[in-house]
């Protein structure tokens, strides 16, 4: 049963970041200006950070994004899943954080660009909660996803030469839904 639950997951990963995959990659130059190209591996200030919406807290913590990324993958899904499905998962939480950063509408409190809240956008775990997780397992898990990030962490899905809103669920069976009926108009990469 475990096996087959692993393998619906990273299916619906699957289902969801190949196809984006193939539309393009981009990031950012050193001066932090947008490019496209077949597959681009951009420099990232090491300073890279995202304002975060502490749900628990109610109040907005500034992360690094790489620790912000790594948590959010501790989150979202098994630290013993395939390093693939880690990567893949890795890209789609990266694309969409630079996504909602480039729409920030001020909808979020005290100035940030994303919750923790899993119901809102992505889930995120600090590293306190992944050793309390994981135990004596903590290094294990938590090297296996900060390679996984650090493979895709300089990479972006975009579309027209903007990062994707690039949702993702844990379970689809199969099938998921128009972009139309959950968001009321159409998105061409979905």
């Amino acid at each position: 049963m475990k096996i087959y639950g692993i393998l619906c997951i990273t299916v619906a990963v699957i289902l969801l970041v190949a196809p984006l995959a193939s539309i393009s990659f981009g990031g950012k130059d050193s001066e932090g200006e947008s490019y496209t190209s077949e597959t681009v591996t951009a420099e990232v200030e090491s300073d890279d950070t995202v304002s975060v919406f502490m749900s628990a807290d109610e109040k907005t913590e500034t992360l690094d994004m790489r620790d912000y990324i790594i948590g959010t993958v501790a989150a979202e899904m098994p630290a013993s899943y395939e390093v693939e499905a880690l990567k893949a998962q890795a890209l789609a939480a990266v694309t969409y954080t630079e996504y909602l950063r480039l729409q920030n509408n001020g909808e979020m409190p005290d100035g940030a660009v994303i919750s923790d809240d899993s119901s809102t956008h992505q889930g995120y775990m600090t590293k306190e909660q992944m050793q309390e997780k994981w135990g004596e397992a903590f290094d294990t898990y938590y090297n296996r996803i900060a390679d996984a990030v650090d493979a895709v962490i300089n990479e972006v899905i975009i579309y027209e030469n903007r990062p994707v809103m690039a949702a993702y669920h844990a379970i689809s069976t199969g099938r998921t839904e128009s972009a139309e009926n959950m968001w009321g108009s159409a998105v061409d990469y979905l």
